[in-house]
């Protein structure tokens, strides 16, 4: 017994022998079984990522570092590499452009080495996030139609085609293929949000400048005053119609509903406008007919544009209302000034006896008749331009037997004669 106590003894004493404290120092750094400074590269899997990181590092020519590994250290790359947002000066279309020329750079010059380690797939990846979030900065600051437009053109004409992720030196990983589609998706959606109410800030805006300029406006000596305002509207509108073509089809049909909106809006706007200042202008003592005439050929330009170009729903059937009113008020208008001036009372010309012939298609002349059989008579309005072909009619009328006037257009010129054969009077208004 004594024996064994003995020896149990000198096993208590050697666990607390001059060792111990050894021990226990060598182990102040594990935790839970990981030790922070083993740098866990003694095995062959290990030593093999350590290869592939110091070969990755040596590719992209950066220091090496333990501590990233390969997908960390292309991260990295890309991200410090990426172009740099545009400064406020600078054009986007250029911007974009060295973004593009900058991607498709490193993916050609890092995918033959990185595709022997299987990193090529991982880099197309890394540019194809990185060039979305640019994307999405570069949105954010998009504040007009122009810039929208073009940004969206990049994204879905340049950034999938040849001159990028589709081309030829990349087809044999297929890039397109293996790139996140739905970031793509989710961007074009809030990129066409941003663009419609781009679109419909600066259509508002245009219009209502045309508006006030057309208000503003008494005199109407020159072409340009006369044709001034369906001119601006249509080039206004029309302009991001066809930008919007040049995206998508689908695009454009959005955009030019949006356009549509804003031109109720302002034709309802002009129409109040206008009925009453010509109601003022036919209260005057001597009236000028080419203020009434300058309506009733915005309005038919106008109408025509809408029915030709926009597609067939309500936005389209509200506007052409709006302006047919407006033509019927402003007709009602002239006529009376004509029936003062010939002393004729209107009220007593029955309807189904007054029909309107027909405004040319320069809208310098409208013919108009009265009455039937040899009592029909037929006045003719002519703006100023071609007041001075005839001696000088009060207000720009003058009046013949319409059994004896002849018309004839020749495209720029038109000629027409009242009276009969030698007695005939003539004359051609270019």
């Amino acid at each position: 017994m004594k024996k064994i106590l003995t020896i149990r003894g000198r096993s208590k004493d050697r666990r607390n022998d001059g060792k111990t404290p050894l021990i226990k120092e060598s182990n102040n750094n594990v935790q839970d079984g990981y030790d922070p400074e083993d740098k866990g590269y003694d095995t062959p899997l290990a030593q093999n990522t350590l290869n592939t990181s110091k070969e990755v590092a040596k590719v992209l020519n950066v220091a090496s570092n333990t501590c990233d590994d390969e997908h960390c250290l292309i991260q990295k790359w890309v991200s410090k590499h990426f172009p740099k947002p545009p400064t406020p000066d600078q054009n986007l279309n250029q911007h974009l452009v060295h973004v593009q020329e900058a991607v498709l750079h490193e993916l050609l010059r890092l995918g033959p080495l990185l595709k022997l380690k299987g990193l090529m797939g991982f880099l197309i990846d890394c540019y194809h996030r990185q060039t979305f979030d640019h994307l999405h900065s570069l949105l954010q600051n998009a504040t007009s139609t122009q810039n929208s437009f073009v940004l969206m053109n990049w994204v879905l004409h340049i950034y999938q085609s040849e001159e990028l992720l589709g081309h030829p030196d990349l087809q044999e990983i297929d890039p397109i293929n293996q790139v996140d589609h739905l970031l793509v998706s989710e961007w074009e959606e809030k990129a066409k949000v941003k663009l419609l109410e781009n679109v419909e800030r600066e259509v508002r805006q245009s219009l209502a400048k045309i508006l006030q300029i057309e208000i503003g406006q008494e005199c109407c000596d020159h072409e340009e005053d006369y044709v001034r305002l369906y001119v601006d509207t249509i080039q206004c509108i029309d302009a991001m119609h066809n930008e919007a073509k040049k995206i998508s089809s689908d695009l454009s049909d959005e955009v030019q509903h949006v356009c549509f909106k804003r031109l109720l809006i302002f034709v309802r706007r002009y129409s109040a406008e206008q009925t009453e200042a010509l109601g003022k202008k036919a209260e005057m003592d001597e009236p000028e007919t080419i203020h009434f005439l300058k309506t009733l050929k915005t309005c038919k330009e106008l109408k025509w544009y809408v029915q030709t170009t926009g597609k067939k729903n309500h936005l389209v059937t509200e506007i052409v209302e709006t302006l047919k009113n407006m033509e019927a008020s402003t007709w009602r208008l002239l006529m009376g000034i004509v029936a003062d001036i010939a002393e004729v009372d209107c009220s007593a010309i029955e309807a189904e006896n007054m029909r309107s012939i027909g405004m040319l298609v320069n809208g310098d002349v409208v013919f108009i008749s009265f009455g039937a059989g040899e009592n029909q008579m037929m006045y003719m309005v002519m703006t100023s331009g071609l007041q001075n072909a005839w001696s000088r009619q009060r207000s720009g009328v003058m009046w013949c037997n319409a059994r004896h006037l002849r018309l004839r257009d020749f495209g720029r010129g038109v000629c027409f004669s009242a009276g009969r054969q030698e007695r005939d009077s003539a004359v051609t208004a270019l």
